[in-house]
């Protein structure tokens, strides 16, 4: 089995960034009033030999910055990979001039053997709007949740367990039956789902074209259910090709 890669991004108060591996969003912030870390494992976008590193910065305090570490088993006091914005330690580290500001970076993993799915799919052109088929992923798993059907839910997001299992195999809060226990309770009392609404939508091109990023315009995550109990769920989708057609990977 590969070695857990583990990363950690902290950024200040109000800002808007999104940090990208491989060309698929890892995470997104928009303009949260405290700081915030976040922190989580990250072989599910890592593949064998060059990988990639974007950051995105739209909205950034004067006083504030941000921290990106990738490193194996968590130890951040040797990364893998790490940027630091504005790098003071160093006279000519990286610093944000003017926003919006786009870094890119390279780095080599030798130690990952896995590739995931999105790797291989085939590049897609389509623009913010989306393409019928990606239209027709979005309805297939907001349907599922609308409906409440656990069943659809889980058969919607199989390749994302499938991946999960293959890269985490001893993860098991990531398996079927942990993520079928997790709907149903959400489920087990009436939810109320915010519909689609398609001007809202937007389909943002990842990864070449291999990944579909589906979110809305205005910050908002594309899914939001709210169960009787106050309970909310709420989800972008990550979607790439797979046997045919999109499906949910993340």
């Amino acid at each position: 089995m590969d070695p857990l890669y583990g990363f950690v991004l902290g950024h200040g108060a109000q800002t808007r960034l999104m940090a990208s591996l491989n060309g698929v969003p890892l995470y997104r912030a928009e303009l949260e009033p405290d700081g915030c870390t976040r922190s989580g494992v990250a072989n599910h976008l890592l593949g064998p030999g060059e990988n990639t590193f974007e950051l995105v910065v739209d909205t950034l305090e004067p006083w504030g910055g941000v921290l990106f570490s990738l490193a194996r088993d968590h130890n951040h006091a040797a990364p893998a990979f790490a940027l630091r914005l504005p790098d003071l330690s160093r006279p000519d580290g990286p610093s944000i001039q003017s926003l919006p500001y786009v870094h890119h970076a390279r780095f080599e993993l030798t130690e990952i053997t896995a590739r995931p799915a999105f790797f291989a799919a085939p590049p897609v052109d389509f623009g913010p709007d989306g393409t019928p088929a990606l239209r027709e992923a979005v309805l297939r798993f907001h349907g599922a949740i609308l409906r409440g059907d656990v069943d659809a839910m889980v058969e919607e997001a199989r390749l994302k367990i499938a991946e999960y299992r293959r890269i985490y195999p001893n993860e098991d809060e990531l398996s079927e039956a942990s993520s079928r226990a997790e709907l149903a309770a959400f489920f087990a009392s009436p939810a109320k789902v915010r519909p689609i609404a398609w001007d809202h939508v937007v389909f943002r091109r990842c990864s070449g074209g291999r990944v579909a990023f589906v979110t809305r315009r205005d910050g908002r995550p594309l899914i939001e259910a709210v169960n009787a109990r106050g309970h909310t769920m709420r989800r972008d989708l990550w979607l790439t090709t797979y046997e045919g057609r999109w499906s949910v990977f993340l």
